[in-house]
């Protein structure tokens, strides 16, 4: 990689206010899209992310975001808020008395480069996308440093997410990708 992937503080904190206001916003039925003409460069930058909801109890509550984008990264954070919330196949939609206890955490991605040897993952700061045909996987940095992975059984939980036998993994196109997360700090 190149030099090291980073947001200041308080960018992070903007986002994650996006990414809340988004959610309140969808609640009161806003019609209007919030102005990001005052934001930094950065977060103006075309830049992919995923944006997580968990409960309270830490339960994931939707995950949805974008691998590639032509939009900046702090629309991005608003729209994938909101599919996170109401369109993550996975759940229901989310509930306005969900929102207060939710716990929002953003993922933005660097850019994707293919994986030339597994020595080149670093755990906590790399993501990995596996595909093969019109099969696909993603799984982001932070999930490698929760369920307390090594780089080879990462990779292999990723060819599995994307309903592929870690077996045949020479036929399947691997990429790596940096990754900053970072959460809501909801603590009472």
């Amino acid at each position: 990689m190149n030099e090291p992937f980073e947001l200041s503080e308080s960018e992070k904190t903007t986002l994650l206010q996006v990414a809340r206001k988004s959610l309140e916003s969808a609640f009161s039925h806003a019609t209007t899209a919030p102005a990001f003409s005052n934001a930094p460069d950065t977060l103006k930058a075309n830049l992919p992310c995923f944006v997580t909801l968990m409960t309270a109890s830490n339960r994931l509550r939707g995950c949805i975001g974008c691998l590639e984008t032509e939009t900046s990264l702090i629309s991005n954070v608003h729209e994938y808020a909101r599919r996170a919330a109401f369109h993550d196949p996975r759940f229901n939609p989310l509930e306005e008395k969900e929102l207060g206890p939710l716990v929002i955490g953003v993922s933005v991605l660097g850019p994707m480069r293919p994986l030339k040897s597994l020595e080149e993952v670093q755990i906590g700061i790399h993501g990995l996308h596996v595909s093969h045909r019109h099969f696909a996987g993603v799984l982001l940095a932070k999930v490698a440093v929760e369920q307390r992975w090594n780089a080879e059984t990462f990779l292999e939980e990723t060819c599995q997410k994307a309903g592929l036998d870690p077996k045949h993994l020479a036929e399947y196109q691997v990429s790596v990708f940096e990754e900053v997360s970072f959460t809501e700090n909801r603590s009472p």
